[in-house]
């Protein structure tokens, strides 16, 4: 009885996993801006979704599908952005097994948190009404947009850029991040 929204499930996980490929892109080269505008985005189109499902007098159902099109736009122009700025290359596989082990103890964590982000969504569902999701989901989504836009990228870049000073051996830039 509930197949769409196991459709709906594999869609989300598409384009969950396509904007956070997109991201890690953004992580990987120093983008700090672009990182943190793409967060500012999602964030904003996924609250747009929530309330235009309000407005229209939507399901669950809805709100999900309004999200995933939002995330889906989203993961389509970071591609193109990506493409377009040549960054992507042929992948080599020759480390790997090394990759995998180090990964492995991280699969965990990783359910954990899908489950986190979503339990508390299913349990309102569960208890309340649609409406109670929305002004949760605009309310988290607006909580959310603050930390994107102002935590997110320096916690986020800051030891990616302190590595590699570090490798680097400038110890004095480093300081310089830490506001030393």
């Amino acid at each position: 009885g509930h197949a769409r929204f196991v459709q709906l499930a594999g869609l989300l996980i598409v384009t969950g996993f396509a904007i956070q490929i997109t991201r890690l892109h953004l992580r990987i080269i120093g983008r700090a801006r672009l990182y943190g505008v793409t967060n500012v985005v999602q964030s904003v189109m996924n609250t747009a979704a929530v309330v235009i499902v309000l407005l229209r007098g939507g399901d669950v159902g809805d709100v999900v599908m309004w999200t995933i099109g939002a995330d889906a736009i989203l993961a389509v122009a970071l591609l193109i952005y990506i493409i377009a700025t040549g960054g992507l290359g042929i992948p080599r596989f020759a480390s790997l097994g090394y990759l995998l082990r180090f990964g492995v103890v991280l699969i965990p964590a990783g359910y954990s948190m899908v489950i986190i982000n979503w339990i508390d969504r299913v349990f309102l569902v569960n208890y309340r009404d649609l409406a109670t999701v929305g002004i949760y989901s605009v309310a988290y989504s607006l909580g959310y947009l603050v930390i994107a836009v102002i935590f997110n990228p320096i916690w986020v870049m800051f030891p990616t850029r302190a590595a590699e000073l570090h490798s680097n051996g400038n110890g004095v830039e480093i300081a310089s991040l830490r506001g030393l």
